[in-house]
């Protein structure tokens, strides 16, 4: 599968997301009786809980399949706001900021980039100290070898005329 068509069925599964989130969110709005929300809304919320969102066409299929016609009405509702969400509607944009989506997951990659390869010339830094360290310890090619001493320590310098 193409990269482009792992990243648009991950932005309808996004779209799909939001889109239940919006239709719990307009239910919660409407409600005006002090916390008695809808039987859309507890449906709904039920339904989501017991099947979350894994294969938005299969998610939204149960709902268009379920025995409430209420669930059926939001699996109408969540699609029509998907759809809003993602492509716009008679001629207006999208609510989905592209370019600022774009400019973010760049942020994000250069800054993880970066995290990593410091991460990586750090830890390569450490093991090359470490390394050293015990080339040096063992008598061999480190830094106090050149002594010609036992164990990496200099040899004692002449006496003195």
């Amino acid at each position: 599968m193409q990269v482009q068509n792992v990243a648009a069925a991950a932005l309808v599964k996004l779209a799909t997301m939001v889109a239940v989130r919006v239709v719990l969110a307009q239910d919660e709005f409407l409600d005006n009786e002090g916390g008695a929300l809808s039987d859309q809304h507890k449906m709904l919320s039920a339904h989501l809980e017991a099947n979350p969102i894994t294969d938005p066409v299969a998610w939204l299929g149960g709902l268009f399949r379920h025995e409430s016609v209420e669930l059926r009405k939001v699996a109408l509702r969540v699609c029509e706001v998907r759809k809003v969400y993602l492509c716009g509607e008679d001629g207006e944009d999208s609510q989905f900021a592209w370019a600022k989506m774009k400019a973010s997951a760049e942020d994000i990659l250069e800054q993880q980039n970066g995290d990593l390869m410091r991460d990586f010339v750090m830890a390569s830094m450490a093991k090359g100290d470490a390394e050293k360290g015990a080339a040096a310890g063992k008598g061999g090619a480190g830094e106090g070898a050149a002594g010609g001493g036992e164990g990496g320590a200099p040899s004692p310098s002449p006496p003195a005329e």
